[in-house]
């Protein structure tokens, strides 16, 4: 039963996502060339219906977050965070927009997926043979004190509740196969439904994303690890797949589903995009689904500054991008 609930989870969370414009480097190149943030505001509405609804489920439900692992803020994340936006840049897309491009149909993402993992299986294969070369991730103790985490919680709560009041406003019961198969949902729906379906994911899984997957089923093949660890790593494979399935049905009831493999020149930028952004993944640890989708709401200290480093990282290249194609 659980893992219905699970890969439901996930194939909403696909559906959804393919009838946003949420991405990093959309979101930057908004706030630069539009002069507007709707798209970044709504990656925050994100992360507090993920840590309301992680709430929710521990005060009503007695469902305790799986405990997943905190890292320190240094210098290494900071840089992995820069390097993965310049990487995002190259391929066109974040590493969450990524996924929704393959699902639509764009085969040309797997190549970026093959960059990320090169990137990673390059870098483990030499850490294997020089021990000397490692990427040291430091995990943190941090927490907030309880009565800190009270008011935090309250507050976010508080919120949800407001927020939830004015969508339910607009929302006509009458309307609603019309509104589930609206080409593009508005924003604020979008951030409340990928925000609620994470944060129940996050409780039940931990860290489930992509590119964590990823980052832990190539380190395996550079490195065997235990039998318990691929068990797991084929639990979140299957609620990437589904996730991918999500953006493929959404795409296809669209009428979008359009099937491309046709090598490009383009095909370049996203391999050496991939490959940054898989160096990226392996210094923050994980990429911007990582961080937006567990990091963050999870309080890891890395994770905040290294976001901005990536907006930081994505915000240069589009400019000098801009600058070089005039």
């Amino acid at each position: 039963m659980i893992w219905v609930v699970l890969l439901t989870l996930a194939f909403i969370l696909g559906f959804v996502a393919n009838r946003t414009t949420l991405c990093a480097v959309k979101a930057v190149d908004e706030i630069l060339f539009q002069h507007q943030a709707k798209v970044l505001t709504s990656f925050g509405k994100i992360i507090l219906w993920a840590f309301g609804s992680t709430l929710i489920l521990e005060w009503v439900f007695g469902i305790t977050p799986i405990e997943t692992s905190k890292y320190s803020l240094n210098l290494q994340s900071l840089l992995g965070g820069l390097i993965l936006g310049i990487g995002a840049v190259l391929n066109g897309g974040c590493a969450l927009h990524t996924l929704i491009r393959l699902g639509r149909g764009d085969l040309g993402m797997l190549i970026s997926l093959a960059g990320i993992s090169a990137s990673i299986f390059v870098f483990k294969s030499i850490q294997l043979t020089i021990p000397t070369i490692s990427i040291s991730h430091v995990t943190s103790p941090f927490s907030i004190d309880a009565q800190y985490k009270l008011i935090l919680s309250i507050t976010a709560l508080i919120w949800i509740a407001v927020e939830l009041f004015r969508l339910l406003q607009h929302f006509k019961q009458s309307k609603w196969r019309t509104h589930i198969l609206a080409d593009c949902y508005q924003l604020s729906t979008a951030s409340a439904i990928l925000g609620i379906c994470n944060g129940v994911l996050f409780s039940l899984v931990g860290t489930w994303t992509y590119t964590h997957t990823l980052l832990n089923s190539v380190t395996t093949l550079a490195s065997p690890q235990s039998g318990q660890e691929n068990t797991v790593s084929l639990m979140l494979w299957g609620l990437t797949l589904t996730l991918v399935a999500g953006i493929a049905v959404s795409s296809f009831i669209k009428g979008k589903l359009s099937i491309l493999f046709k090598p490009q020149r383009k095909w370049l930028g996203y391999f050496i995009g991939g490959m940054l952004m898989g160096l990226g993944a392996l210094l923050i640890p994980g990429g911007n689904d990582v961080l937006l989708l567990s990091a963050i709401p999870s309080g890891s200290p890395h994770a905040i500054p290294a976001y901005l480093c990536m907006l930081i990282g994505i915000g240069i290249s589009l400019l000098l991008k801009d600058v070089f194609s005039k």
